[in-house]
């Protein structure tokens, strides 16, 4: 290596593969899907009436809220954000210390199933608001005493239940008790003895305390020596919240923190221990279409077949070779060879040595990062050895230059493991930062790439008070970015629809759109800085949406016909006894031209010989306005009235050029022959003609 270790750029991503694979199924293959779900159950103590007392809503100053409303806004919004995210996962829902009791087992009292441990839905969804808006109604009643070691048991028996294999177990315990039963001493060591239980069969339990702003939660009292996580110190006590963006935040970072994309083997220098792979950052996109049969609204599948192009028989896999062309020729493999080729190294990471992180170059990118952690469960002592390679790097400021294997066949990358430490909130305990290594993806020799830019001409900069001026704005429209704060506006409405629709709502809940910038605001933040660089490089104020600008907002010019055509349809489709004439705002008004004219108008037409009125200029009365008849007798034997019509000969000629002649009354056709010198007799289309000619020639 050299000094500094460069980022490339690869498109393939793995997907360099011998013969005519399909791209996205290489691709596919490629990336590391988990194939496991999680369950995760809520429960709700209702014993303490205080939980349904009202207090002035964190999160909006003008409403009232309860810490159940808080609780089960949690849950909704947890099942909604599972719904799009993990659809595969399994979610539950009980209230304990109400009056009825409806669950599996009959035997325990006061404990309610509100949702069983099942995929989340747009029922579930619905059943919790429906108790969240009226809990009353619901009938579900509150205040009883109740056991927890009888929740947990239930809890337990729903995980059982289910068949397929869960990769984590959570339980997220809602609750104002930090001292339930108290009074019961058989009753407290039972609740401590189940959430054990829970934990040896690999279900964590985490107490998420409730109390109302002027409250506190002391974890201290009770669950501290519950939680076998707390007794161990191998966790944090966050102090208890109300606000539901922070407590969800909470549910969320727990409940992913077991969610691995894969497990692997590390190897440092002949000792292996084992890491799970996670990953930070995903592309959300929105969810591909589902094709039904349009009798049965059953699913259909597509089906791909290799058909031989001489005899039109359908090859089995064995019967398909594939080729590398190389000098010319065709070079064969089989897919033995084709697989052998591809396995160079068993699956895991290999570490080759060490670097300082000060010659790590963060300026290309190869790939996303992933992110590393001990798996204690795949080999005893992971979490010992893996702590003090952590901890040695950090001190010693270096990262672990390493081979990756994703999975047995895939080709083996470069990968640097750069250390990172944890970072706890200093007010609330909350985990910010996770310790471990970022897996971040360096080039081979043939991937990196010369772009540097060779610029022989001359190039204007920009001169001290320039810069100066942009520095100050630059400043001024500083603020600290957090990926957390800005949604997909595009995903963000299309499940609002989709959920809309699901959950039968009357209207759709129109997301903000956070990624568009306001004008006025940047307007404020900037005051007399942006009129300065206005100054300083010749613009002008208003133009580009800066500083003064007052487009933004403002009606939008649309075009005249669609206005017309849609106002006619609205006022047929909604019965309307008249047409609303919408306004022609691209239309431009000869008034308004004339008095910004002014004497400029009058010396153009003076200069160029025209009649002051003609063609829409200075004095032109006719444009937007109704046409006035002059009458005047003809020297015909019935003396009939003729109307004189003026004609514009710029509309008449681009009318002729669009072949838009038709517009025309017959009256104006024939004044416009008489103008030009052309025959005036025949009907309609013989004036067009005539007209059509004479521009065309003319």
């Amino acid at each position: 290596m050299g000094d500094f270790i460069r980022f490339g750029y690869d498109i393939t991503d793995d997907g360099d593969d011998f013969g005519g694979d399909n791209l996205d199924e290489v691709r596919a293959a490629a990336k590391w899907e988990t194939v496991s779900r999680n369950a995760t159950v809520f429960i709700i103590d209702v014993t303490d009436k205080s939980i349904f007392h009202s207090f002035q809503d964190p999160d909006a100053e003008d409403s009232k809220t309860s810490l159940i409303e808080i609780a089960l806004t949690c849950v909704s919004n947890f099942i909604k954000s599972k719904i799009i995210c993990s659809d595969r996962d399994l979610i539950a829902c009980q209230l304990i210390g109400t009056a009825q009791s409806q669950s599996s087992e009959t035997d325990f009292k006061h404990v309610h199933t509100l949702l069983p441990l099942e995929l989340p839905g747009a029922k579930s969804v619905i059943a919790v608001e429906k108790v969240k808006s009226n809990f009353d109604a619901s009938k579900l009643g509150f205040g009883h005493e109740a056991s927890f070691a009888d929740a947990f048991w239930v809890t337990q028996n729903m995980f059982s239940r289910v068949t397929s294999t869960l990769s984590t177990k959570q339980v997220f315990l809602f609750t104002m008790n930090e001292d339930p039963q108290s009074s019961n001493q058989h009753a407290r060591k039972a609740t401590q003895q189940k959430i054990l239980d829970l934990a040896n069969n690999s279900i964590e339990v985490e107490v998420l305390g409730l109390a109302p702003p002027d409250g506190f939660f002391d974890m201290t009292v009770f669950w501290e020596s519950a939680l076998p996580q707390l007794r161990d110190k191998t966790a944090s006590i966050a102090d208890p919240t109300v606000k539901i963006k922070e407590l969800l935040y909470r549910v969320t970072t727990k409940e992913y923190t077991s969610r691995a994309l894969s497990s692997l083997k590390m190897d440092l220098f002949g000792k292996q221990f084992g890491v799970k792979v996670f990953s930070f950052v995903n592309i959300a996109s929105k969810p591909a279409g589902v094709k039904l049969d349009k009798d049965t609204n059953k699913e259909v599948f597509s089906r791909t077949e290799t058909v031989s192009s001489e005899t039109g028989e359908v090859l089995m896999p064995d019967e398909v070779r594939f080729a590398q062309t190389f000098g010319g020729e065709n070079i064969f493999l089989g897919k033995t060879e084709r697989d052998s080729m591809k396995y160079l190294a068993p699956s895991g990471l290999t570490v080759m040595g060490f670097r300082s992180t000060k010659q790590l170059d963060f300026t290309n990118f190869l790939r996303p990062s992933h992110f590393i952690y001990p798996d204690e469960s795949a080999v005893k002592g992971s979490l010992v050895l893996f702590q003090a390679l952590l901890n040695s790097c950090l001190s010693q400021d270096v990262f672990a230059v390493c081979q990756i294997v994703t999975k047995q066949g895939s080709y083996p990358r470069l990968a640097a493991l750069c250390p990172q430490k944890e970072i706890l909130q200093p007010d609330t305990g909350i985990q910010i930062k996770p310790p471990g290594f970022h897996v971040i993806y360096i080039p081979f020799a043939e991937d990196v790439r010369d772009v540097s830019l060779k610029v022989n001409e001359r190039r204007e900069c920009a001169n001290e008070e320039q810069v100066e001026a942009a520095q100050a704005v630059v400043n001024k429209l500083r603020f600290n970015f957090d990926p957390e704060n800005f949604r997909n506006p595009q995903l963000s409405r299309f499940y609002a629809y989709i959920e809309a629709i699901a959950l039968e709502k009357e209207a759709v809940e129109e997301p903000e759109d956070t990624i568009n910038p306001s004008p006025q605001t940047i307007d404020s933040r900037l005051g007399q800085v942006g009129l300065e660089f206005v100054r300083c490089f010749g613009l002008q104020p208003g133009s580009g949406g800066g500083q003064g600008a007052k487009t933004t907002g403002a009606k939008r010019k649309v075009h005249s016909n669609l206005s017309r055509f849609y106002a006619y349809i609205e006022a047929i489709a909604l019965e309307k006894e008249a047409v609303e004439e919408p306004e022609d705002t691209i239309n431009p008004s000869p008034q308004t031209i004339d008095s910004r004219l002014g004497q400029v108008g009058l010396e153009f037409v003076r200069c160029f010989g025209l009649q002051p009125g003609s063609g829409g200029g200075q004095g032109a009365k006719t444009t937007g306005a109704k046409r006035k008849a002059d009458t005047s007798t003809a020297g015909s034997s019935n003396a009939s009235k003729k109307a004189s019509v003026n004609v514009n000969p710029i509309e008449m000629r681009q009318a002729a050029v669009e072949k838009k002649l038709g517009k025309y009354t017959v009256a104006v056709l024939k004044e416009a022959c008489e103008l030009y010198q052309l025959p005036t007799e025949g009907r309609k289309q013989n004036l067009i003609d005539n007209l059509q000619h004479f521009f065309k020639a003319n």
